[in-house]
């Protein structure tokens, strides 16, 4: 794995689930907040 996908994984993050979402809260001050969504978004669900 490289260290980019290494820091998008380890971050300390609030997941909670609902019937319909999950919901992810991270910290502002997370310095790839960015890449992060990017990826997330690209994710197919």
């Amino acid at each position: 794995m490289t260290l980019t996908r290494l820091r998008l994984f380890k971050i300390a993050a609030e997941v909670r689930l609902s019937a319909r979402r999950i919901w992810v809260r991270y910290s502002n001050a997370y310095p790839w907040n960015d890449i992060f969504n990017t990826a997330w978004q690209a994710l197919p669900c």
